[in-house]
């Protein structure tokens, strides 16, 4: 994943909220957030219907402001998708309307 000027080299798929609907509920696994915090954070989305990965750089940003405790806000973050298909939750927030 490179990054220039804040700018991904991936396809953007809109906001977290756009990518997996304004209903979903969003869930953080503790371990995945707490104890393993040399790996990036899972998203678990409508009790495992889906998941997603965060960026390192997100994932930092959940555990410095609990967002493990307000998982809606995380749905204005930006989603894109790489050449390889994996689909990441970025710091970046291209579209604040969910």
């Amino acid at each position: 994943m490179k990054s220039f000027d804040n700018k991904f080299e991936g396809k953007y798929l809109g906001n977290l909220g756009q990518f997996i609907g304004q209903f979903s509920k969003i869930k953080i696994d503790e371990i995945d957030c707490w104890w393993n915090q040399s790996r990036n954070i899972t998203l678990i989305i409508n009790d495992g219907e889906k998941t997603i990965n965060c960026s390192q750089k997100l994932s930092d940003i959940i555990r410095e402001f609990n967002l493990d405790d307000n998982t809606d806000e995380l749905k204005k973050y930006s989603v894109y998708e790489f050449v390889d298909g994996g689909k990441y939750v970025t710091h970046l927030i291209e579209n604040k309307a969910i």
